[in-house]
């Protein structure tokens, strides 16, 4: 709800006023947060209903899958709000860049991390849901994907990628030492 009031404010005061001053503008990509993490909680709960609703969940007494209905239903609100997520932050890039020469650093530069942080948990995510096997290459850059503790959440999985050679930075300090759990 007070994402909706924000977001309200914010196309408000973008439609109807000049644009933010050009150091400021980083100050826009606040706008992606609200959006992304709330691609990725739809996500999550359309993953986690089927495993957690009872097949009697709203008196429906298993005549219906209630838990694939939820999935159903909140991966794609998902997308959607990932595709709000990614025009927010199109948006903000790009008026970034016609103000690029007149940047200096600014309080707003942190509203680069935590936004940016939500999309890309957003995207791994219905990236995994949706069975990208896109997801599994851009973040890992091998095959098969499933090797990579990112994409599929497996707890061996760095230790099985330093096994296959993918990876020798997982537990190694400066020298070389250490191992995989």
């Amino acid at each position: 709800m007070i994402a909706f009031v924000m977001y309200t404010i914010y196309f408000t005061r973008l439609v109807n006023s000049s644009m933010l001053k050009d150091y400021k503008r980083m100050g826009m990509f606040v706008a992606v947060g609200p959006a992304a993490y709330t691609s990725t909680t739809f996500t999550s709960l359309g993953i986690q209903a089927s495993k957690v609703l009872p097949a009697t969940y709203l008196g429906l007494n298993g005549a219906y899958p209630v838990g694939y209905i939820w999935e159903a239903i909140g991966v794609p609100v998902g997308v959607f709000f990932w595709l709000f997520g990614f025009w927010n932050f199109l948006l903000a890039t790009i008026s970034v860049l016609f103000g690029v020469k007149k940047l200096h650093l600014d309080l707003t530069w942190w509203s680069l991390i935590f936004p940016q942080a939500g999309l890309t948990i957003a995207a791994i995510q219905l990236g995994n849901v949706l069975g990208s096997r896109a997801s599994g290459r851009v973040l890992c850059s091998h095959d098969p994907p499933s090797d990579c503790l990112a994409v599929r959440g497996s707890d061996d999985g760095p230790r099985r990628a330093e096994e296959a050679g993918l990876v020798s930075w997982y537990g190694r300090g400066r020298r070389g030492r250490g191992r995989a759990p």
